[in-house]
């Protein structure tokens, strides 16, 4: 049974500055070694964020 880890300030600040260079979910997920889908929620959970 795997434990759920939240994603710490800096992997989220690191998913945002990946995403903006252009990196697909599964690089950005390769690089944090996180499961895609975490990432694919995260950049959802955020898309409106921007001013």
């Amino acid at each position: 049974m795997s434990t759920y880890r939240q994603l710490s300030l800096e992997e989220r600040c690191s998913i945002a500055r990946l995403h903006e260079a252009g990196q697909s979910i599964r690089q950005i997920a390769a690089t944090l070694d996180r499961q895609p889908s975490t990432v694919s929620r995260e950049l959802k959970r955020n898309a409106g964020a921007t001013i």
